[in-house]
């Protein structure tokens, strides 16, 4: 939760006295505004007068002495300039005539250029086919001689690839037949092995010593003639493979070698077919020109020409530009003359008061003092126009301020406790009383069991003492600010005195929540409420006050039953009964806190006395996760119930294989059942341990008989208090709890 703003006393006071001084404030800069106002009201006539009076009667004598001088100068300018359009036009004659003569000598010129750029154009084809058909020749030549070599490397790599193929035929039938040789020596050598004890048992030999070695000789020298043989093949092979090799090497030098000869040829070829196409685009005169003369004549003749011919065109683009800047100073010259008479034509009517002085210096000198006179005037209207400008500053700055101030003003005013605190008190005091009471309230519901002793003294006195401060002082604003401030530190005692509590965190949180984000220093608030002096009270007037109310709330609840009976719900009657004697007798035991219990007799009776709201039931079933007297428990539930399954399990089948053994396992099965009835006895007795018991029980009971009972008109309700505690001097028990109530010591503020 965000931190509590805190504003002490001298905070306070700043913040008053800030909004205190903002009006003197607002009049010293508004009283700063007067007097440049004032100053603006008599400058801007002034202004406004010379202008129209001065400035203008003079602006206009301005005007029409320039237009007398200008009505006087113009046409010799005019002059002027017509005589520099007719110079201009009579150049551009002469240079025109001369660019014409230029290009009359320029034409020849370029006829020669032409003629001479052709025949050496001819040269040069005639010279690349001469120097073309010779390489060309040698690349065809060259292709003619390897191709048939490519060709006779063809069939060569085939014979030798076929050559290689039967090698490899042979050498393979030999390896298979030598393979068979030895598996056939090596079956008669283990046949032989195998044998051998039974040949002196024979009575008949069949096979000599002498014919078994030439046997043996002829397969030795047989088995050398092949192994000879297929050495001979391999090699054979092998000589034969690095001829291939060497072949296809040569073959591919060849292709690469043809490859090369037919892309020059056909690079070849498309300059011949270029150089034809070019020397086909002259007739046979040109090309007989060109025979008839040397390459280097005709090269020093066209260097000659195109000297020529650059000089030439050099001076016709120099001429053209000179016809073109002559053009352009003609047509700015006739633009100004039309300009000038424009001029004329519209200040004739401005020189018309000076039409009679024909003078220019008379005309220039008056001219001269009119301008000094322009400038004196002009220069008063710059010296008004700063002081208008000066005070209107002035005046931006003092509205500026003023806006400054209000916005101060606004920004304090945003400041809403303060604002509420200062000029509404009241506002504060009665948020903060509902807020104490509704968050202590709650407080009270959601925690109604095992609260210290201090807390519910707190809670005992909290109805009373609000009201004794809401009437210790009158009700004015300043009164009802010294209210609040009071209100805030019996807020704070609140938590001084129940600091070292075990609930105090708890209790705290709801007390902070009640005094909300914004609050006064708690020195401050202390001290105001500690001028009270109310009594406190103490441990043993708890414990009475607490022992009457029970004792009351007790009467209560038997009356509302005995009402409930006379409208024939016996069986919340019953309960009900059942109910106030388990309370009575866990009070005379302690096993309780008498708070929790008096607050269950409240709620019972109000529950009693109108039994099917549904929000009375609600508000009574909070209480039962309070009270742990017979409290259920779902673990012992759960162990119970496995252990009962496991017992009834453990039985189910000792009886089961007695009956199917006709009583033969009974030494076995007999002791099985006697487990099993113990462990359900067992779970049965732990089921029921977890089961609601004592007071809790009787609490959910009667709440579930109010649920079932049927709606009846309300005759009588308990009234619904804050707490289990009716303050001092309010509710119908007021007296019961602290006898003769709180006198206070301190005398009224």
């Amino acid at each position: 939760m965000e931190e509590r703003r805190i504003y002490n006393e001298e905070a306070i006071n700043n913040w008053k006295a800030l909004l205190d001084n903002i009006p003197e404030r607002i009049e010293y800069w508004q009283h700063l505004r007067i007097n440049p106002r004032a100053k603006l009201a008599e400058l801007k006539p002034e202004l406004a007068a010379l202008e129209v009076l001065k400035i203008a009667p003079t602006h206009v004598k301005l005007e029409s002495l320039q237009a007398q001088i200008d009505v006087l100068k113009i046409p010799a300018q005019m002059t002027i300039l017509q005589q520099k359009c007719d110079d201009l036009q009579n150049q551009m004659k002469e240079l025109e005539d001369d660019l014409q003569n230029l290009s009359a000598k320029l034409m020849p010129v370029n006829v020669e250029w032409a003629e001479l750029t052709a025949l050496i154009a001819i040269k040069d084809a005639q010279l690349c086919i001469e120097t073309l058909n010779p390489q060309l020749m040698a690349h065809q030549n060259q292709l003619a001689f390897l191709q048939p070599q490519l060709i006779s490397s063809y069939s060569a790599i085939q014979a030798a690839q076929e050559q290689s193929l039967e090698l490899q035929r042979r050498l393979a039938i030999l390896e298979n037949e030598d393979a068979v040789d030895r598996m056939h020596h090596e079956h008669e050598r283990y046949h032989h092995h195998h044998h051998h004890h039974q040949e002196h048992c024979e009575v008949r030999v069949c096979v000599t010593p002498g014919d078994r070695l030439l046997a043996n000789l002829g397969d030795v020298v047989g088995d050398m003639y092949r192994s000879s043989a297929i050495a001979g093949l391999k090699n054979e092979c092998q000589i034969l493979h690095s001829k291939l090799a060497q072949q296809k090497q040569h073959q591919n030098y060849l292709q690469a070698e043809i490859h090369r000869h037919q892309h020059e040829t056909s690079t070849l070829q498309n300059k011949m077919t270029y150089a034809v196409n070019q020397l086909n685009c002259y007739d046979k005169k040109q090309k007989d020109s060109a025979s008839q003369e040397g390459y280097i004549s005709l090269r020093a003749r066209l260097a000659a020409c195109s000297n020529l011919k650059t000089s030439l065109e050099e001076q016709r683009y120099s001429i053209q530009n000179k016809i073109n800047k002559n053009r352009q100073d003609n047509n700015f010259s006739q633009s100004q003359i039309e300009n000038l008479q424009s001029k004329l034509n519209n200040i004739r009517s401005l020189a018309q008061p000076y039409s009679d002085n024909n003078n220019i210096q008379d005309l220039q000198t008056k001219l001269r003092k009119e301008k000094i006179i322009q400038g004196n005037f002009q220069a008063e209207k710059d010296r008004l126009k700063r002081e208008i400008s000066y005070h209107i500053a002035e005046i931006a700055k003092a509205e500026s301020n003023i806006q400054d101030i209000k916005s101060q003003e606004a920004s304090l005013l945003s400041n809403h406790f303060l604002v509420k605190l200062w000029f509404y008190p009241a506002y504060l005091f009665n948020h903060l009383v509902q807020s104490l009471k509704s968050h202590l309230e709650d407080y009270d519901n959601n925690y109604p069991a095992n609260q210290s002793a201090e807390v519910r003294i707190c809670l005992m006195q909290l109805n009373e003492k609000i009201a004794y401060i809401e009437n210790s002082v009158l009700d004015d604003v300043g009164a009802m600010r010294i209210k609040y401030y009071q209100l805030v530190g019996f807020a704070h005692s609140m938590l001084q005195k129940c600091e070292a509590t075990s609930d105090y965190i708890l209790f705290a949180e709801k007390i902070k929540l009640a005094l909300g984000d914004n609050t006064l220093e708690a020195v401050n608030a202390l001290s105001e409420y500690n001028k009270l002096h109310l009594p406190e009270m103490s441990v043993q007037e708890l414990y009475e006050n607490e022992e009457l109310l029970f004792s009351h709330m007790k009467n209560e609840f038997d009356g509302a039953l005995e009402n409930v009976k006379a409208k024939g719900f016996l069986e919340i009657h019953r309960i009900g009964c059942d109910l106030s004697r388990i309370i009575e007798s866990k009070h005379s035991s302690s096993e309780l806190d008498s708070k929790y219990l008096i607050t269950t007799l409240k709620k019972a009776d109000a529950l009693a006395r109108d039994h099917s709201n549904k929000e009375l039931q609600q508000d009574f079933k909070n209480l039962l996760p309070h009270n742990k007297d017979g409290k259920s428990s779902r673990c012992k539930k759960l162990l119970g119930a496995l252990t009962l399954f496991l017992g009834a399990a453990m039985t189910g089948v000792c009886v089961a294989a007695k009956f199917m053994t006709f009583g033969l396992s009974a030494p076995l099965t007999t002791p099985g059942i006697i487990v099993g009835s113990a462990l359900m006895l067992t779970g049965l007795g732990i089921f029921r341990s977890g089961m609601r018991k004592g007071s809790s029980k009787q609490m959910s009971n009667f709440v579930k008989a109010a649920e079932r009972g049927k709606q009846t008109p309300i005759t009588e309700k308990s009234p619904m208090l804050f707490s289990p505690y009716t303050p001092v001097s309010h509710g119908r028990y007021s007296e019961l709890y602290i006898p003769g109530g709180i006198q206070p010591s301190a005398p009224s503020l």
